[in-house]
Order: structure tokens, then C-alpha cells, then sequence
């Protein structure tokens, strides 16, 4: 009998290393929590060698949109959802604003730059072309979700995200767009590509059509 269960849960530990593999999961490695960037190792470095080349064998992708990339590294926060079911509020006041005329705000974990300027698309080529304008490029979906804030509450009128952004998604007091704009599209694929977007109403990362005139941030 004892013989029989260790197959049985080799077997099950075994189609459970399979399926992480299968999806990518084997390749994540998780953070020590006194880390505020991971470090990476040698295992890190095929990440996305078998990946990088599926949509491109299928699709011509639009300018500006993310093919397989190295995983960045980075501590998350926890999302709202964690947060409600009982994990610890994890946000991180770690974005600067800058000079009041800087025009930027900047992130001292994960490094990136946002242009605070507040854009509007209906389609991925808007989207592009507005971050283009600005000097920026489209953020992925990993760095959009770098800028939501699990402190928000529901229904507050506020949005999903760092404070330092307030100025940005509520100009002149008014509403915040409901969502915005990834290049990270989703899989499996499939033509139209569907995108990931951050829903500032809730802090979800999703998946969708886009809604009339979503927002777009920049970075660079």
C-alpha cells in the first residue's frame, strides 16, 4: 500500500511539474520578502526562448506591441483581492513625482519612468502612437501592474493606482478612465489579438475589448 502511494503522488507531483512547465510557471522564481529586486540566476536566462517565437510564426504583430520578454523582477504588491481576503496591504510609496514641472514620475523599484501626461485610445495603433508622441512606448502588462495601489478602496472615486498618479488620471477633478491600455497581449492567441488591461476601477489586471476611449500611460 505505502509503495502505491508514493507512485500515486509521484505521479501527481510529476503532471504537476508538467502543467507549471507547460505554462511557464517553472521558470518563476519567487522573491525573498527582505529583496526589493530579485536576483536573477542561470535558470532565468531561456525564459522566453521557446515562447518568443510563437505569435510572430502566426501574426504580423502592430508596432509597439510586446513579443516574449525577460521576466522583470521586482516585488509586487498584493492585490486587492489578496489584500481582502486577509494578506497584508503591501503597497509601496516608492513613486516620486519630481519638480512640479518635471513632467515624470519615477518608480525606485522597478525603475521605470512615467510620462505624466494622461492619453485616450480606441485601438492598439492609437495607443502606440500617443506614447510615440510623448516620447514614451506602451508599458507592458507586468509594468502597468506595477503602478496599482491595493490600498484603494472600492467606489471611492479614486483610482486603482499609486497616489503620485492622481494628478495624472484625475484631471481638473473629473472621473478616471476605467481602464488602461497594456502591449502584453494575451494567449492563447488568437486573431484579432486580444490585450491586457489594468482595470482601474478594481486594480485587476483583464482581459477584453477595449472600452471606448481607454487611457493610456506612457513610459520610457
Amino acid at each position: 500500500m505505502r509503495s502505491k502511494l508514493l507512485v500515486l503522488a509521484c505521479g501527481f507531483g510529476c503532471a504537476l511539474f508538467a502543467c507549471a512547465e507547460l505554462i511557464g510557471l517553472d521558470k518563476i522564481k519567487k522573491c525573498d520578502d527582505a529583496e526589493a529586486v530579485c536576483t536573477p540566476d542561470a535558470s532565468d536566462a531561456n525564459v522566453d526562448a521557446t515562447d518568443a517565437g510563437d505569435a510572430s510564426d502566426a501574426f504580423v504583430l502592430p508596432d509597439g506591441v510586446s513579443e516574449a520578454s525577460s521576466w522583470p523582477r521586482w516585488r509586487m504588491d498584493n492585490t486587492p483581492l489578496e489584500v481582502l481576503n486577509g494578506a497584508a496591504d503591501a503597497s509601496r510609496a516608492d513613486f516620486d513625482a519630481g519638480a512640479p514641472d518635471s513632467g515624470v514620475i519615477t518608480s525606485a523599484v522597478t525603475t521605470l519612468t512615467w510620462i505624466a501626461q494622461l492619453g485616450f485610445a480606441d485601438t492598439i495603433d492609437q495607443a502606440v502612437t500617443f506614447c510615440t508622441n510623448v516620447g514614451g512606448r506602451l508599458p507592458t502588462r507586468i509594468e502597468l501592474a506595477s503602478i496599482l495601489d491595493s490600498t484603494r478602496k472600492p467606489n471611492s472615486g479614486l483610482p486603482f493606482t499609486a497616489p503620485a498618479f492622481d494628478g495624472v488620471l484625475l484631471p481638473e477633478g473629473g472621473s478616471p478612465p476605467q481602464t488602461l491600455w497594456s502591449s502584453s497581449y494575451a494567449r492563447p492567441i488568437q486573431d484579432p489579438l486580444h490585450y491586457w488591461f489594468a482595470d482601474l476601477k478594481t486594480g485587476d489586471m483583464l482581459v477584453q475589448p477595449p472600452f471606448a476611449q481607454t487611457g493610456v500611460l506612457c513610459v520610457r
